[in-house]
């Protein structure tokens, strides 16, 4: 199964944000002081929690180095660089940092990173992409297939270890073809099974990604 880890990463306030960023020659990203086994190269979703302001910012990135016992006065923790289309995120997490006023659009749920086969119809051509991320509300897929904001969509989700697939409806929200060409779709639950079940395949995905890379469930 390919999936991501998410880390969360709690700090008190944007001083302590500030801090965390680090640079070295080509390379930008954050350093998260904790004692994970993440090998370099692990694609990661970090989730960093500023106390002081009760806001939370979302941005991937892929570790870099994974010092694993106190080296000096270099605490253990993981060097983690930001992905080419996490530019926009990681220029608005600098202006934060450094006090400025940023807008961001809220995210209501953790967004579990696993890649499962979804199956939707597009005008007349059946087709057949990944998801990049899931949460118990909707799905990112990764997709060349460009999609109209508001258009509805039939879904056949294939989550590992299910022989039938997860059928349901989603509204497509946002669309974009840059470094990580895809659509949103909010699910259109019709029942309360559909929901319960689909919150249940999520929060089993959530549990097995934590357990194959050895980090807490965000």
């Amino acid at each position: 199964m390919k999936a991501r880890p998410t880390i969360r990463l709690t700090l008190r306030d944007r001083g302590e944000l500030l801090e965390c960023f680090f640079h070295h020659g080509t390379f930008d990203g954050v350093f998260v002081p904790q004692n994970l086994k993440l090998r370099p190269g692990t694609e990661v979703n970090i989730e960093l929690e500023l106390q002081e302001d009760a806001r939370t910012f979302h941005v991937r990135g892929v570790v870099k180095w994974n010092r694993r016992g106190a080296q000096g006065n270099n605490p253990a923790g993981l060097g983690v660089t930001f992905l080419d289309s996490e530019r926009r995120t990681r220029d608005l997490l600098i202006d934060y940092a450094k006090g400025r006023t940023v807008t961001m659009a809220p995210r209501q749920e953790n967004r579990v990173g696993v890649a499962v086969q979804v199956e939707y119809q597009s005008g007349s051509a059946f087709l057949k992409d990944m998801t990049d991320d899931l949460s118990e509300s909707g799905a990112f897929i990764a997709s060349n297939e460009p999609m109209e904001i508001g258009q509805t969509v039939d879904l056949a989700l294939w989550p590992p270890n299910c022989s039938d697939p997860l059928r349901i409806r989603g509204e497509v929200v946002w669309a974009h073809a840059d470094e990580r060409p895809g659509f949103g779709v909010k699910f259109l639950f019709d029942d309360d099974a559909t929901r319960a079940q689909i919150a249940r395949v999520v929060e089993e995905l959530r549990a097995e990604v934590a357990a194959k890379f050895g980090v807490p469930e965000a």
